[in-house]
């Protein structure tokens, strides 16, 4: 009996302390983050710290609730707000001609681990800046970046995701028209947009919208919001989570850019990348083709600059998002 009674009393122990913990976990943002050291952290910096124990805890929890959701934007906004550069000790100050590479993830680790691999293996990629601009705020892809020791590197968060607006503009909206819906059907309905489906007819998908938009939300905050590039004159190269890059990348990147400047002065665009599946290597290694740009077929490994940058944001008015 008494075996059985202090049992008992051990299963309710544990119980207790798991609750104790999870309940612990949820509020955080209240307490300091060394609480939260599952394993030892090799990160001196107390903001890294914290962004590391909550990125891990983000993971474990329902983030689609009200207060779990609130939790995750604050966050995201504190870490845009604090615009910090890992490595910069190590690695010096960005120079006004290094090469910023900014690059836009979504949710493929696996894809953004050989990324990352590749640009370690680049030559001269510690005179570079990497800046990470997520949809996402995952445990896992955070950690991936946070191992960088090769060069700088800055993480920034998309603050209009579909995460932190499951149920609302930009994300999925309830009221939201379905994207075969036809439009006479669709203003009958009153369903948000009716009256503008695009020019194939169909109505916005926000997994769809959120990439362009992350997009123009990326460049605009890469060249006039961050303190370390909003006055860089360099070149800024924008790749994807699923791109790759060869050792000498960089190098070719400042060839390009010579051969601009006698070559092609009228040029103001570089790209870097090509879908075409069969190339001959060895007739055109050693060429490049200078054409009119095409976004379906010169938008992997785009190089752009602050005179062109100027020019782009003079469009803006064409890139504003409408919610109804």
């Amino acid at each position: 009996m008494l075996r059985r009674c202090s049992s008992h009393i051990f299963k309710t122990v544990i119980l207790l302390f798991v609750v104790s913990f999870l309940w612990l976990q949820l509020r955080i943002v209240n307490l300091k983050p060394d609480l939260f050291m599952a394993q030892k952290n090799h990160y001196s910096d107390p903001e890294l710290t914290f962004f590391a124990n909550f990125s891990a805890i983000v993971n474990s929890v329902n983030t689609t609730t009200p207060a779990n959701l609130m939790m995750l934007s604050d966050t995201i906004e504190e870490m845009n707000s604090l615009q910090t550069v890992s490595n910069i000790e190590k690695f010096g100050p960005l120079n006004e001609n290094d090469v910023v590479i900014v690059i836009q993830v979504h949710n493929r680790a696996q894809y953004l681990y050989a990324l990352i691999e590749s640009l370690r293996q680049a030559q001269n990629i510690n005179q570079t800046l990497l800046v990470f601009s997520h949809d996402l705020f995952d445990a896992h892809i955070n950690a991936l970046i946070q191992r960088i020791d090769f060069t700088k590197v800055m993480q920034i968060f998309y603050p209009y995701s579909i995460q932190l607006h499951p149920n609302e503009f930009p994300g999925h909206d309830p009221k939201d028209c379905p994207r075969n819906m036809k439009k006479e059907e669709a203003l009958k309905k009153g369903c948000n947009n009716a009256k503008f489906p695009d020019l194939y007819g169909h109505y916005r998908e926000a997994k769809f919208t959120q990439t362009k938009h992350h997009w123009w939300w990326k460049v605009n905050h890469l060249m006039d919001g961050l303190h370390i590039t909003k006055n860089h004159i360099g070149p800024v190269l924008l790749l994807e989570e699923d791109h790759y890059v060869a050792p000498d990348f960089l190098y070719i990147l400042r060839m390009m850019e010579n051969l601009k400047i006698t070559k092609c002065p009228q040029c103001n665009i570089l790209c870097l990348g090509t879908y075409v599946k069969s190339y001959n290597y060895a007739a055109f290694t050693k060429k490049i083709e200078i054409v009119k740009w095409l976004s379906s077929k010169h938008n992997m490994g785009m190089v752009v600059n602050r005179t062109l940058w100027d020019q782009i944001k003079k469009c803006a008015k064409v890139c504003n998002f409408y919610t109804t």
